[in-house]
């Protein structure tokens, strides 16, 4: 038994040494076949040789269906195969980086071509509608232009530009006056001469500096402001003229004048720029400068035509108080009620939040606001005293038409200078009713006016 183990044991031995000298000889063979590679050109009778003996080697195949070994008698197979398993490749992924990169848009001149955009069924519909209700007669469109809305809207910027602003305390009444003498007769509104300030105006009516020392209080009225204009107007030697232009309650009040015909006669003038306007409401002084005529309808928003029944008209009134807006802007009916109010009764058109009031007074009746106008005469001429108190008189009676009238004027004029002159009687005799009421209503007047101020 022993001598089996050892010679299988040699056996076993000698078969593993032959393998590796097999496994060596392939080696040598496959660095040999590397390192000279051999063209069909460069083969020496020498060389035939070493490839017979590479002819003897033989590959080994294996058949799947008796597990036996089989040789191959094809010559180079095993080097072919070593060659290609021996050399190393990292197969890196480099597609990210490969991406094609996105060439910017090129800029070109002129106007880019738009794309009509794909419209779903839908929103042609919502168009159709659309297109439907436009339309519709039943829908208001706009015949509104620029000169139907420069009718509903009016505000002359001269009119602001001349508002003597700020005043002195309680000198309501003189920046007023200023500012309409400015609109009417200085460059800085339609006239020609050189804009005068409320120092000047005061000086030229004998008051004297400090100005802001003045209490204006008692001596301002409606009849002191046409006075005074007269006086600046013969100072530098322009004509113009003064009167109520709406006063329904108290002395000199305007006959015949409804509210609705005061209103449009007031927005016919307001486009005009020979007339100037100055406001009298409670304690306070200031000048109509402009109005907006609004619809009461909203669908008339932007409608051409309208009448004075559709719509409701704000008055735009420049404020000469640095204490208050500079624009107020009142409704009509505001303004027409706080004309046709009677004592005790009032209301404070630039405190409307407070609502109807009531004066601490024993009179009953009558009312010192009003609407008073300023005009500019069309023929300006250098008037003597003569020819200044003839005219005056003549524009009181009205224009006569017959020259038997005017003659009979004439002659009227002339008597009331004699006796003037003779001493029978007070100079002209038409002023004493006027000049006789006014100051009691001037009186009454400061008497409120003092006790507030603006």
């Amino acid at each position: 038994m022993g001598n089996l183990q050892s010679g299988q044991q040699s056996s076993t031995i000698l078969q593993d040494e032959e393998d590796e000298v097999e496994s060596s000889n392939v080696e040598e063979n496959s660095s040999k076949g590397k390192n000279q590679a051999v063209t069909p050109e460069e083969h020496t009778p020498g060389q035939a040789g070493d490839v017979g003996q590479h002819a003897a080697l033989e590959d080994v195949e294996i058949t799947a269906d008796d597990g036996v070994f089989q040789e191959d008698s094809r010559p180079g197979s095993s080097l072919q195969e070593d060659e290609k398993e021996e050399p190393l490749v990292w197969d890196v992924d480099t597609s990210d980086f490969n991406k094609p990169k996105r060439s910017k848009p090129k800029l070109k001149l002129g106007m880019p071509k738009l794309k009509s955009p794909r419209r779903s069924a839908k929103k042609l519909e919502e168009e159709s509608e659309t297109v439907a209700v436009e339309t519709d007669p039943n829908i208001p469109s706009c015949s509104a232009t620029i000169e139907t809305m420069s009718q509903r809207k009016v505000l002359d910027m001269k009119r602001w530009f001349c508002i003597s602003r700020p005043q002195y305390k309680k000198s309501c009444g003189i920046s007023s006056l200023v500012s309409c003498w400015n609109y009417l007769f200085s460059t800085l509104g339609a006239g020609t001469l050189k804009p005068i300030t409320q120092e000047e105006a005061l000086t030229i009516l004998d008051f004297k500096p400090p100005f802001e020392e003045i209490r204006f209080g008692p001596f301002t009225g409606n009849a002191t402001l046409m006075r005074w204009f007269k006086k600046l107007n013969d100072h530098y030697g322009v004509r113009g003229s003064s009167h109520f232009f709406y006063k329904p309650m108290g002395r000199n009040k305007t006959y015949g004048v409804s509210s609705d015909e005061a209103l449009l006669k007031l927005k016919k003038s307001l486009k005009q720029d020979d007339i100037a306007f100055i406001y009298h409401c409670q304690n306070h002084y200031f000048c109509p400068m402009g109005y907006e005529d609004v619809p009461v309808k909203a669908v008339d928003a932007y409608k051409a035509k309208l009448d004075q029944t559709d719509v409701d008209t704000w008055i735009l009134i420049g404020e000469p108080s640095r204490k208050q807006p500079c624009i107020h802007s009142i409704r009509w009916e505001d303004i027409s009620t706080d004309l046709n109010n009677g004592n005790p009764d009032y209301i404070d058109i630039r405190r409307l939040w407070k609502g109807p009031l009531k004066r601490n007074t024993k009179k009953i009746g009558g009312n010192l606001h009003c609407i008073m106008a300023f005009q500019r005469n069309k023929i300006q001429t250098v008037k003597t005293a003569k020819t200044e108190t003839f005219m005056d008189r003549f524009q009181r009676f009205g224009s006569m038409r017959s020259t038997k009238k005017k003659q009979d004027a004439v002659a009227m004029v002339t008597d009331q200078e004699k006796m003037a002159t003779d001493g029978s009687g007070s100079e002209f005799s038409i002023d004493v009713e006027m000049t006789e009421e006014q100051p009691e209503e001037d009186t009454t007047e400061s008497l409120h006016s003092d006790s507030s101020s603006d």
